[in-house]
């Protein structure tokens, strides 16, 4: 069974403790499921209560989906926007082995650049690698 991990922005730049849009995270893991239903799917917004909380809490849950976005086999991230969170997990993937797929336009940007396997400009796009890659298994 392979595990993926959803990363993506949420807070960003926003300076107060609202959180950009989510609704990306359960697009993300359909698409996973319909293409490899066995997937086990870790999405860190699924533990997310709120963003104005201490700091041990901030740490805990941080450091605990950066541990989980480590130890999957594939991270899927969404950057529309800078994001430092995403930024962190797709660094600590890569550099344990783990495969990093990032939807964004920031083609141009260099931890995109160094940290992704593949980056597609849009989901479709992400939709069409996944939708090959279960037919290479398929074929097996």
């Amino acid at each position: 069974m392979t595990s993926y991990f959803i990363a993506g922005i949420m807070q960003g730049s926003i300076l107060t403790s609202e959180i950009h849009p989510q609704e990306y995270r359960d697009f993300t893991k359909k698409l996973i499921l319909k293409y490899d239903p066995e997937a086990i799917v870790y999405d860190p917004f699924d533990d997310f209560k709120e963003s104005n909380v201490e700091i041990e809490t901030i740490q805990k849950i941080f450091e605990g989906n950066v541990e989980k976005a480590k130890n999957c086999d594939i991270v899927i991230a969404y950057i529309p926007k800078a994001s430092m969170g995403t930024a962190i997990e797709i660094f600590e993937a890569k550099k344990n082995g783990k495969i990093v797929l990032v939807v964004s336009e920031l083609v141009k940007n260099w931890v995109v650049r160094l940290y992704s396997d593949q980056i597609f400009p849009n989901f479709d796009k992400l939709e069409n690698y996944l939708k090959e890659k279960a037919e290479e298994r398929n074929k097996k």
